[in-house]
């Protein structure tokens, strides 16, 4: 899959000039599991692979939490917030 994935990233960078990454969820988190950086000359050093954020911390955990079925969402937004 992330070789596949990687294909499309290189694709969307060079039409995009834009960094491109692919991140998936894992429980309560996004897992950023590849990235291709962009030809634009300002870059985000925030994302790298193997990185690992809460969901809804980041745009991909953002989207990831958009498509859940609500009481899903619900549920590891109430889990989220309760972390120490």
């Amino acid at each position: 899959m992330t070789s596949t994935a990687r294909e499309v990233l290189r694709s969307l960078a060079e039409r995009t000039g834009e960094s491109a990454f692919f991140s998936a969820r894992r429980g309560g988190e996004t897992v950023c599991l590849a990235e291709v950086e962009g030809s634009f000359p300002l870059r985000s050093h925030v994302l790298y692979e193997g990185l690992r954020l809460p969901l809804g911390v980041a745009s991909a955990g953002l989207a990831i939490l958009a498509y859940l079925p609500l009481e899903a969402a619900h549920a590891l937004t109430r889990r989220i917030a309760h972390r120490p």
